[in-house]
């Protein structure tokens, strides 16, 4: 959580961007971050202040190299992933997190990868991970994998996932 706020700090200071919206770790075990909205230009400054504490190892400016890359005007997918490897390696949940967005989206679709990665995130209390696991285990089988959900959705909404809280209320119904 503290890496967080020091890396959002760290590029308000060393770039002309500007703070749309602040994502305060929800608790001690999950980091936050930030929406920052800038020029491209500054984002370039933010991606070279990024790469020097990656080139440190720092996970979390590996997994925001990974956004920059995944987002940017030309966006490059195969760049965030080894970002995004780099910092899950290193224990970097939201990382994790991406890694099983990424494999889940690409074409094919790698769902064992995309699991794998989803369950190292719920096991670092990344609550979309635990949604999306829950959801994965109603699409693969609704009747013989309800009760697999639940208990997904259940980690879920205790992670303060609003998704997940939804979706146990419509199962309830």
């Amino acid at each position: 959580p503290l890496e967080s706020v020091i890396g959002v700090d760290a590029a308000l200071k060393a770039a002309k961007v500007s703070l749309a919206k602040l994502l305060p770790p929800p608790s001690e075990t999950n980091c936050g971050g930030a929406l920052l909205a800038g020029e491209l230009p500054d984002l370039e400054a933010a991606r070279d202040w990024y790469l020097g504490a990656a080139g440190d190892g720092h996970a979390t400016a590996c997994y925001r190299l990974g956004v920059l890359a995944a987002t940017c005007d030309s966006p490059n997918q195969t760049v965030a992933q080894e970002w995004w490897q780099l910092a899950a390696n290193a224990g970097h949940v939201l990382a994790m997190g991406s890694l099983g967005d990424f494999y889940a989206a690409r074409i094919p679709p790698d769902p064992a990868r995309s699991r794998h990665w989803w369950e190292r995130a719920a096991e670092g209390g990344l609550g979309e991970a635990m949604y999306r696991l829950g959801t994965v285990a109603m699409n693969d089988d609704p009747s013989a994998g309800l009760d697999v959900t639940m208990s997904w959705y259940l980690r879920a909404a205790t992670a303060g996932h609003a998704g997940a809280m939804f979706a146990l209320g419509t199962l309830y119904e």
